[in-house]
């Protein structure tokens, strides 16, 4: 009983450093029918009244971009972000990060409507801070920070193989589920990543991948035997041993809205942020 309270007070004081217990003065954002908020930039200040913006969208939740920010003579507001967290929560434990990063945007107002342009296009350049949390067992330090970013790069490279494949979209509304907009990351690219979860799939179909000899065609994992024909076909080197190791998989079924976000922040900001119509929140 004692360690289950303690691992809850460790979780709440992670997502109040993670929230950063601030005030948000100004909110804009939009919010059409159905899907939330799919963008809200906040300012937000503390008790030292040190002031920054938070930027949230449902195509990159987990995600928050944090940025330094100043108005100029024209009342347009200069968003300068240096920072991105996460916190992805699964059911035996975390993945907590931060990196540097570095974009710059303007937010100005058109008629009624607030317009967000991005001036310098997003860049990602390292992980910064890691925590895991695995059952009872928690990666901090430099621990922590290892494994949070190769499990980082593990899903910036594979994101980066499923965008060159056929028919991939160039961003996803949903993680899990299937929208009226379009199939889920999930539903989408489970079957190209892991066909032999799918016995109606492409390796019990296509005869350059039947297995002749399963001492040299097949590896067994934890708990899947991975056809390494499939994977030595279709996968690009780096990624060869991160699939028959398993690995990819668990890294696809711990993190997997991380592995959305990553996928969409492209699209995020090239094209998805100006095209949105930000409306000012009015607190009553």
């Amino acid at each position: 009983m004692i360690d289950k309270i303690k691992r809850i007070f460790i979780i709440l004081v992670l997502i109040l450093i993670f929230t950063n217990c601030a005030t948000v003065l100004t909110t804009y954002k939009n919010n059409l029918k159905n899907y939330g908020d799919l963008v809200k930039i906040e300012i937000k200040k503390d008790k030292k009244n040190n002031q920054w913006i938070e930027l949230k969208s449902k195509l990159i939740e987990p995600i928050v971009f944090y940025a330094n920010f100043k108005i100029d003579e024209t009342g347009d507001i200069e968003i300068y972000i240096n920072n991105m967290k996460f916190l992805s929560v699964w059911a035996n434990g975390w993945t907590q990060g931060e990196a540097d990063v570095n974009a710059k945007l303007r937010l100005v107002k058109d008629n009624k409507y607030y317009r967000c342009y991005v001036e310098d296009n997003f860049e990602f350049f390292e992980i910064t801070k890691g925590v895991i949390r695995f059952n009872d067992d928690y990666y901090y330090d430099e621990k922590g920070l290892t494994n949070v970013k190769n499990r980082f790069y593990r899903i910036l490279t594979m994101n980066q193989f499923l965008s060159k494949q056929n028919e991939m979209p160039e961003f996803f509304y949903t993680p899990f589920f299937n929208s009226k907009l379009g199939i889920s990351y999930k539903n989408k690219v489970e079957k190209i990543l892991f066909p032999e979860m799918f016995l109606d799939f492409i390796v019990y179909k296509d005869k350059k991948f039947k297995i002749t000899d399963p001492s040299s065609d097949l590896v067994l994992s934890e708990t899947i035997f991975w056809n390494k024909k499939y994977t030595n076909e279709i996968f690009p080197e780096e990624l060869r041993e991160v699939r028959n190791s398993e690995t990819m998989l668990r890294d696809f079924e711990e993190v997997l809205e991380l592995c959305f976000a990553q996928y969409n922040l492209k699209y995020f900001f090239e094209k998805f942020l100006h095209e949105q119509k930000l409306s000012l929140v009015i607190k009553k």
